[in-house]
């Protein structure tokens, strides 16, 4: 085999689509480094801005910006799937004993930490292809179901699925 057929087996920056160089992050650009400066200038005490504080809520943070706060539900779910022998405890409400048995029955060791199936926890998509036949009327497939960390992360795996590596003609995405 030769070096030239050798070498389009490894991805260089030559061979890298040249678009990929190009690509930006939308939450880093000029209003989130001004937004920056101005947190930096109230919180040196230096400023004649009519407010007292910045509420970032391009990314949709609602926690950092305030305006919700954290539901105890939620963390107690968290708290006993993490920590199962917390469960035993009278502090925590029945359903949410319930609901952290159901989880973990379906993790191996009745772990979180264990591995899951590639498409994600069964019982996680059997909630979720209820919701959308409730909301929508008509049946959803568990085996149709793929959880993924957030939608970046999901908006990444369909993206690289979609694209080739085509030197010569490669793909373009545009957001």
């Amino acid at each position: 085999m030769n070096n030239s057929a050798e070498n389009n087996k490894f991805l260089t920056l030559e061979t890298l689509n040249p678009r990929i160089l190009d690509v930006e992050y939308g939450v880093r650009g000029p209003i989130v480094m001004r937004a920056a400066e101005i947190e930096k200038q109230i919180k040196g005490g230096n400023h004649s801005f009519p407010f007292d504080r910045v509420i970032r809520a391009n990314i949709g943070d609602c926690h950092a910006s305030g305006n919700q706060v954290p539901i105890t539900y939620i963390r107690q779910f968290l708290v006993g799937c993490t920590y199962p022998p917390l469960m035993d405890s009278p502090d925590y409400p029945s359903d949410i004993k319930q609901k952290v048995e159901r989880l973990l029955s379906v993790c191996g060791g009745k772990s979180l930490g264990s591995y899951t199936e590639s498409q994600g926890l069964i019982t996680v998509r059997e909630d979720i292809a209820t919701y959308i036949q409730e909301r929508d009327g008509y049946p959803a497939n568990t085996s149709d179901i793929y959880l993924c960390n957030g939608a970046s992360d999901g908006i990444k795996t369909v993206l690289k699925l979609l694209m080739n590596n085509d030197a010569k003609k490669p793909s373009g995405i545009v957001s």
